[in-house]
């Protein structure tokens, strides 16, 4: 990957690399010559923390597995000939650290990549209270020494039954995961006391978007996985009427296949596929049970393998 594909962000921002937000338009000449003044302040870093260690040029080449011309040519500020991993390499080794950032117009980057968990939540949230559920979202807390906020806070008057749910639309870390809702559902007792509610039982339950990647996760963790023992149908039939025995935790696999057309390229897609004709509206009824996420023309996600 050529270092000129990723420096091409606006300048506006002064001379550090990389630029951050903002700024107005620059002509292609001023962009151009904005870039090559970065290219020279980070070969003069570069230059700066070799110096610091009292390194020689094939020093740091050795240390950072570059040749003494690559490092030569990064130093002077010549860096459209070679790659961000040498660049990265040099940086590393001589004590730095490389860090990016990345230009969105109109500021949307953090909606962009909120895309998918927002669109499950408010999906899950508006599932939930269909089916007699009180629900609240993005509960903050700061209790015990422990900071946060649970995605979506859910109790049933009925059954006096709280859920804590997490919602994850990329599953990157398991045992993170699961740690983070331990500690979520340890705080909802505080929490739904804060709201007068007086549960006799709180689940955890893990909402994770439907694909392939996660059910290997799933699958590969298994053992980790395993107080979860509610899953796909049987998960959705006892979220529409909650009864015993009282599940210990709640495991799904939810889709989101009825994105807006505009959200096609969303956070966390690997493919992007040409929208099928259904001829069947949406809203059609099929008499299948539809969990969060889902439209009519769906399948209910399954237990994972």
């Amino acid at each position: 990957m050529a270092v000129a594909a990723w420096r091409s962000v606006p300048c506006a921002a002064g001379p550090w690399f990389p630029a951050g937000v903002g700024g107005p338009r620059r002509s292609s000449a001023e962009q151009s010559r904005c870039l090559r003044m970065r290219d020279d302040v980070i070969g003069r870093v570069i230059r700066a923390l070799r110096h610091r260690r009292g390194w020689r040029q094939v020093d740091l080449s050795r240390a950072a597995g570059v040749s003494r011309a690559v490092l030569s040519d990064l130093e002077a500020g010549r860096l459209d000939r070679h790659s961000l991993g040498a660049l990265r390499a040099a940086i590393t080794a001589a004590g730095g650290h490389l860090r990016f950032a990345v230009d969105v117009p109109g500021g949307e980057l953090e909606r962009l990549l909120d895309a998918d968990h927002a669109h499950l939540q408010n999906r899950w949230k508006r599932w939930l209270e269909q089916h007699g559920w009180l629900v609240e979202a993005e509960v903050t807390f700061n209790h015990f020494g422990e900071r946060g906020s649970v995605d979506l806070l859910a109790f049933h008057p009925g059954r006096r039954v709280l859920l804590v749910v997490e919602i994850k639309s990329v599953l990157v870390d398991v045992q993170l995961a699961l740690s983070t809702l331990d500690r979520k559902v340890r705080i909802s007792e505080v929490l739904a006391r804060e709201r007068t509610w007086q549960p006799i039982a709180r689940i955890p339950v893990l909402a994770i978007r439907e694909g392939s990647t996660a059910r290997r996760r799933v699958a590969h963790h298994a053992s980790l996985f395993g107080r979860f023992d509610v899953r796909g149908r049987t998960a959705v039939g006892w979220l529409m009427r909650p009864r015993a025995p009282t599940p210990t935790g709640i495991l799904m696999l939810t889709k989101s296949s009825d994105a807006r057309p505009g959200d096609a390229r969303r956070a966390g897609r690997q493919r992007v596929r040409a929208a099928r004709r259904h001829s069947r509206s949406a809203g059609t009824s099929s008499g299948r049970r539809m969990s969060p996420g889902q439209t009519a023309d769906d399948s209910a996600p399954s237990e994972p393998a």
